[in-house]
């Protein structure tokens, strides 16, 4: 069973036959490696993990961009949730309770719900590469922890990959300008 390391606090030995989901932001001094568990990069788990709801018939969402990916996979989610579907939900972050008082699943950064994925996916490692959308979004295109020629082209061979696409028009104006396929 995959443990997911997350920030400092309580690093404590997995169990022996368990793999880390460790995100490129985990640093190499991170506590929970002293153990020696088998590694896995989050996007090696979460693709195979959406890969296999596909075969079972469950599509995705998977939102990507230079800024705005929790926001938007966020706001996607609560609107499916509060249209009477329970989507599987994994963020980058947490995000603040509803004002109402309804619980959020998101403020936890995952919900491990039974309909549609709605995912954020990041170009700013390259792991975006093993992803392959029923429907992706494009939140923004700028130079972020890479060169923009490199984040327009990961952004463009991401969206080539998706059977539809939704593009802010900030993000569709950027890659229009730079003769990406996507525009």
């Amino acid at each position: 069973k995959p443990v997911v390391v997350t920030g400092r606090a309580g690093a404590r030995p997995a169990p022996a036959n368990a793999t880390l989901v460790l995100s490129t932001a985990v640093e190499s001094g991170h506590p929970a490696l002293s153990f020696g568990n088998p590694l896995c990069h989050r996007s090696e788990a979460l693709s195979a993990l959406i890969q296999r709801r596909r075969e079972k018939g469950l599509p995705s969402i998977q939102v990507a961009g230079s800024s705005g990916k929790t926001s938007t996979a966020s706001m996607i989610a609560w609107i499916l949730r509060t249209t009477g579907r329970d989507p599987f939900v994994y963020l980058g972050a947490g995000i603040a309770e509803p004002r109402d008082g309804s619980r959020s699943f998101a403020s936890y950064g995952a919900h491990f719900g039974n309909g549609i994925a709605v995912v954020e996916v990041d170009e700013s490692d390259g792991s975006i590469e093993r992803f392959d959308p029923d429907l992706a979004v494009i939140t923004s295109v700028t130079q972020d922890h890479k060169p923009l020629d490199q984040i327009v082209a990961l952004l463009d061979n991401f969206s080539q990959t998706a059977s539809a696409l939704i593009l802010s028009t900030q993000a569709s104006q950027k890659l229009m300008k730079v003769g990406a396929r996507t525009a």
